[in-house]
């Protein structure tokens, strides 16, 4: 598999190749295998678990031997510099920056990341987390629906 590149498309007449919904004029980041385009819809979460694992093969190829704990913690990391980016949304905090959006969402995307590391270290992939979403998602519509 080659790199998955994230591209910034403008006005330009471009559409996914999987469902040949017009991408071009959007103002979203589109995702790129082999020099095809996709939209944000069709690129699957195996996708993100595929490109991930190429990485870290590629760039870090002692990964595997980390434990669990080692991951953990460093998705517990990401979590707290989104929880300190959000703090200072709403004006807490010393440093007087206002975090635009785009500092927010990257520091959500690495505890993604590391939550699919720790995923795959654990040895599951992305159907099982795709599984445990719907199953979590249905356990929680089974709670709320007994609280009516």
């Amino acid at each position: 598999m080659t790199k998955i590149e994230e591209r910034e498309i403008h006005r330009v007449n471009t559409y996914c190749h999987r469902c040949n919904k017009r991408i071009g004029t959007i103002k979203t980041s589109s995702y790129s295998r082999d020099g095809e385009l996709y939209c944000v819809n069709c690129y699957a979460i195996k996708d993100l678990f595929d490109e991930i694992k190429t990485f870290n093969n590629r760039y870090f190829p002692q990964w595997t031997n980390q434990d669990e704990t080692f991951y953990s913690n460093a998705m517990a990391g990401e979590v707290g510099e989104v929880c300190n980016l959000t703090k200072k949304l709403n004006g807490g905090g010393t440093s007087g920056k206002t975090p635009s959006h785009d500092e927010i969402i990257e520091e959500c995307a690495d505890t993604l990341i590391y939550t699919i590391i720790l995923i795959q270290k654990m040895g599951f992939g992305a159907s099982d987390f795709k599984k445990a979403i719907k199953d979590k998602i249905e356990k929680n519509r089974t709670r709320m629906e007994a609280r009516k």
